[in-house]
């Protein structure tokens, strides 16, 4: 098939104030948000759920890999990234990195709805991708990539899925996160990497794509967010591969520092009932998805809404994956 130019690489390449144009673009209160903003370095349950609130909002159409709404999404965080200071970590200097897709249908088991995909018919959806390093040093020996995957179900009938939820609350967690580590350079030869899979809910394609792609041998760390934005404050449950993966042991001491409990599940790397770290974790790379006890509730539905996020918990995540970098960058 022939590769196209994916929309987000047309619509960033080589525009300076585009970030801030497509904020204005996109029918958004924003007064309040650059009035908090402005100079404030703690981390905030209230920035995060804006985020959320955004994303699932009728505008992006519940984000569909290759649909409008999905480009829309694409498109808002790039926009957060670029307005962070974030360097562009995708393909032609963008932050987008394009991959292939299947296209899907839905289809209603119980209560829930999941994708179908197609074997005959493919579409195209981006990968965004932005970093932090220390300015004056350019040999990257060491990597820790915070991930979400920002796609979700999209349109149904006269309605759509709003993926509050799963996964608006991962993505909103991880601009907080970035917003509150820009103020704190990375340590000579580590980068950050901040990244926002697409094509998660068909088969973890996007993450499994840019591992695939990306120079491996320098990622210490996966930390993934995924539907961790229900449910009590300081409880997460967290997914990996290894019983005694490093990465755990290090969440784990974070989290009592911070009073939250983690509830650790081991995930054979083969597990279909699994998230974004899985492509890493089969590589060997210590990678752990970061979610909720109670993700499963009103997952896929309709009713997975910004109302049911707990603003706090959106805060406690976000402290608690913003010093579990720290430990590992500094």
């Amino acid at each position: 098939m022939k590769r196209r130019v994916s929309p987000g690489l047309l619509l960033l390449a080589g525009a300076g104030l585009v970030g801030i144009m497509l904020l204005y673009n996109m029918h958004t209160p924003l007064a309040w948000y650059r009035e908090a903003y402005r100079g404030n370095t703690e981390v905030s349950g209230a920035f995060a759920l804006f985020h959320v609130k955004k994303l699932s909002s009728p505008y992006f159409q519940g984000r569909a890999p290759g649909s409008v709404g999905g480009d829309r999404a694409a498109r808002y965080i790039a926009s957060q990234f670029q307005r962070l200071g974030l360097k562009p970590g995708g393909e032609g200097g963008t932050y987008f990195q394009t991959v292939t897709g299947k296209r899907f249908t839905l289809w209603k088991q119980g209560f829930r709805w999941k994708p179908k995909t197609s074997e005959s018919n493919t579409l195209l959806a981006d990968n965004v991708l932005g970093y932090l390093e220390a300015d004056e040093y350019r040999n990257v020996t060491k990597t820790i990539i915070v991930s979400a995957h920002y796609d979700h179900l999209g349109p149904a009938a006269e309605s759509f899925f709003p993926g509050a939820n799963d996964n608006a609350s991962g993505v909103a967690v991880l601009l907080e996160t970035a917003r509150i580590l820009k103020s704190k350079p990375p340590a000579a030869g580590t980068r950050i990497l901040f990244a926002a899979w697409t094509f998660e809910e068909e088969g973890i394609r996007g993450s499994t794509y840019f591992a695939a792609n990306y120079p491996m041998q320098n990622v210490k760390a996966v930390i993934n967010l995924d539907a961790l934005g229900n449910g009590r404050s300081r409880e997460f449950l967290v997914w990996t591969h290894q019983a005694k993966d490093p990465l755990l042991k290090l969440l784990t001491e974070t989290a009592q520092e911070l009073g939250i409990k983690l509830y650790p599940q081991v995930l054979p790397v083969s597990a279909t009932h699994t998230s974004d770290q899985q492509p890493f974790g089969k590589m060997g790379i210590p990678a752990v998805t970061i979610t909720s006890p109670n993700w499963l509730e009103g997952n896929h539905t309709f009713q997975d809404t910004a109302e049911k996020v707990n603003e706090d918990k959106l805060k406690m995540a976000a402290e608690l994956v913003v010093k579990a970098v720290e430990r590992l960058v500094y």
